[in-house]
């Protein structure tokens, strides 16, 4: 059903979710994006690149999935997505001329994210890193203790989740310097359904498990902000220049 899932809300999820990121990093490098190239590793069926292309940033997609880059390219219409092994996507990284790698949920799920980093740190034509991550914030806390919910956090797809601490850590040891930060996350959203789960399945009443969603989305939003702002966030983004 993967295509099914990307043709679903396909625009909708470009304009609210994809673009925004873009327009994130446009905002924060303050450099011509005629002279922006982002090579997009780990791009899946190419929805960073197809944002990118609508905002006139010539960018190229990168990705292991041959099922993902067909469903973009013959569904999805994004022709600028390519599969390659593993091994061919970081001597790409290692040889490309593009002056950006973006990788947009993808570090937490290689197994080793340091080949990677170390591709990134020895091309001389890279001066930007793009990543978005999840971390070992209050929606992990939260799936910890429910579980008949699915841990979205705590997944097996997930090898790694971070901290301000762990990014630092890698920052240090790379080289890289954060030009920006973006801190949310959807954690109101994991302690609401994982609620009212844990709720149905105790066979609470339709009016209490009601009482519980209204309850919930009166605070949800500000309840977001407060996580978002002390940093316990599910994930963030952030825009890396090189050091020398």
């Amino acid at each position: 059903n993967v295509s099914k899932f990307y043709k679903k809300d396909f625009k909708a999820r470009l304009d609210k979710i994809y673009i925004p990121k873009v327009k994130f990093l446009i905002k924060n490098l303050k450099i011509d994006k005629k002279k922006l190239k982002v090579l997009d590793i780990g791009c899946g069926a190419g929805l960073f690149n197809s944002s990118l292309n609508q905002l006139k940033i010539k960018s190229i997609g990168l990705d292991v999935s041959s099922e993902l880059i067909n469903v973009g390219k013959n569904e999805l219409g994004i022709k600028n997505i390519f599969n390659k092994t593993e091994k061919e996507i970081i001597k790409e990284i290692e040889n490309t001329e593009f002056n950006c790698v973006s990788m947009i949920n993808v570090i937490e799920h290689v197994l080793e994210p340091s080949l990677f980093l170390k591709a990134i740190k020895s091309n001389k034509n890279i001066k930007y890193f793009f990543i978005n991550v999840p971390l070992f914030g209050f929606s992990s806390m939260v799936q910890s203790f429910f579980p008949n919910v699915f841990p979205r956090q705590l997944g097996g797809l997930h090898t790694h989740l971070y901290t301000v601490k762990s990014l630092k850590f890698i920052y240090k040891k790379h080289k890289f310097k954060p030009l920006a930060n973006w801190w949310f996350g959807q954690d109101s959203l994991d302690f609401k359904r994982s609620i009212i789960n844990q709720s149905s399945f105790l066979n609470s009443s339709d009016y209490y498990n009601k009482y519980l969603t209204s309850f919930i989305d009166s605070i949800e939003e500000k309840f977001q902000n407060l996580i978002d702002k002390s940093k316990q966030c599910s994930e963030v983004h952030v825009i890396l220049k090189k050091s020398k």
